[in-house]
């Protein structure tokens, strides 16, 4: 999924709208993102008008208040999608189920390690990056996480 993306990314747009419904398995089993019906030219703090344009559930904070997205904000909804891959429930479900949308722009989420034990260390600090609030504080680019990833998929192979 990160490398559909960071694909969307290089050819000048952010998707807007990354959530589970828009990743898509082939009968070989590899992730295809789909539904580039809001995905918007890439500048930093893009706003596609008067309304927001997403699914809520897997917005990104700034996204949320300001209505406005950019790759940073699919770096975040990733980070949902991945934590909830990871540990089987979204990342505010377990903190705030009620007042997920409110807990998002305020509160941490558990750790991914804390919930599941087996995930790596490596992989538990990604997705808490990929998760801050603060959109200078995650992974930069798609290349970053996809950097992350194969580096830490590689040090695990190495361990055994």
């Amino acid at each position: 999924i990160a490398s559909g993306l960071k694909a969307i990314h290089d050819l000048g747009f952010v998707h807007c709208d990354v959530k589970p419904e828009n990743m898509l398995l082939t009968v070989s089993g590899r992730a295809k993102v789909a539904d580039l019906g809001v995905a918007q030219p890439n500048f930093f703090g893009v706003d596609d008008g008067d309304a927001v344009a997403g699914s809520l559930e897997y917005m990104s904070p700034e996204h949320l208040v300001t209505g406005k997205c950019d790759i940073r904000s699919d770096i975040y909804s990733l980070g949902l999608i991945a934590y909830e891959l990871l540990v089987g429930v979204r990342p505010f479900d377990s903190v705030c189920a009620k007042e997920g949308l409110r807990c998002r722009l305020h509160q941490d989420p558990p750790s991914v390690r804390e919930l599941r034990e087996s995930v790596p260390h490596w992989l538990d600090r990604l997705v808490a990056a990929m998760l801050s609030r603060t959109p200078e504080l995650r992974p930069q680019s798609m290349g970053e996480v996809l950097h992350v990833i194969r580096r830490g998929r590689a040090l695990q192979r190495i361990r055994g």
